[in-house]
């Protein structure tokens, strides 16, 4: 195990990580239901709110989540003007 920076470096890579390739668009309609966001993100990430990187890390979790949303939402359009699904 390595300590020091190098640690600090691999936690911060595997937390990117996890807000690139992790959500799901339920974790997404989960977050957009929910009043604490913020806190809804911080448990997601299994991060402390009080590390250095937290708001970071969770405004970027916040845009993947818009993001799928959004994604989903365009889709879902796109198939009912065109009638196909």
């Amino acid at each position: 195990m390595r300590d020091g920076p190098y640690q600090k470096e691999e936690n911060e890579m595997r937390t990117i990580e996890k807000i690139i390739h992790g959500p799901t668009l339920e974790d997404a309609r989960a977050w957009e239901a929910t009043p604490e966001q913020f806190t809804f993100c911080i448990d997601w990430l299994q991060i402390s709110a009080h590390s250095t990187l937290a708001d970071d890390y969770v405004n970027k979790l916040e845009d993947r989540f818009e993001d799928l949303i959004k994604t989903d939402e365009f889709l879902k359009d796109h198939f009912q003007k065109n009638g196909t699904q």
